[in-house]
């Protein structure tokens, strides 16, 4: 299964999909927890807009894998090289999202990463496969790329991430990942994992 780098092209297609994957996720419900009535939806694409544009604007990796031609998996990469976050981006997901839901967000994001390792690594930042395609191996062919991609790298240690589902950690134990650490951020609790490469 070959596993491409995504242009800006994709970008309504790559939000379409994580946008479904992450359609009842712990973070996401927790950090839109006071959505108005009918707005979740609506207020929840315009969150996974942000992370898909944070990656565009910095020129980070976009990848996902087809199937006959239709893009049904994606997921979004931070390299090891850090860029700062693009304002523009940050200002117009701040006014779109609201004051509290930002505040959220942003707690979230520095809770999350306290076991972050410091060392240089490849982050996925979200993974997700369109419904009815799920269970075919499309996210795995993109955990494997991240970590050939983490091999080939002259400074990367391995690839980190984190999730919020009790079900993924034994996935991505799997799949070599260890857990580094967990937390809580208000409801929601959060493993830290990690994948050496050498």
């Amino acid at each position: 299964m070959e596993v491409e780098q995504l242009t800006s092209a994709d970008r309504d297609d790559v939000v379409s999909i994580l946008k479904s994957s992450f359609d009842d996720y712990p973070v996401f419900r927790y950090i839109l927890q006071d959505a108005p009535d009918g707005e979740y939806q609506g207020l929840l694409h315009a969150l996974v807009t942000f992370y898909a544009d944070l990656r565009y604007a910095r020129g980070y990796l976009v990848l996902g894998t087809r199937e006959d031609g239709e893009l049904v998996s994606a997921s979004l990469v931070n390299p090891p090289e850090k860029k700062p976050w693009p304002p523009g981006v940050i200002t117009i997901a701040r006014e779109a999202l609201g004051t509290h839901a930002w505040r959220r967000l942003s707690e979230y994001e520095e809770r999350a990463a306290g076991a972050e390792p410091d060392g240089p690594h490849f982050y996925i930042g979200m993974i997700g496969t369109r419904p009815g395609h799920q269970g075919a191996g499309h996210g795995s062919a993109i955990l494997d790329a991240v970590a050939e991609m983490s091999r080939e790298h002259f400074e990367s240690t391995g690839v980190y991430l984190t999730t919020e589902m009790e079900g993924n950690v034994f996935l991505y134990r799997r799949k070599g990942y260890a857990v580094l650490g967990e937390t809580d951020i208000d409801e929601v609790h959060s493993w830290s994992m990690f994948c050496p490469t050498d």
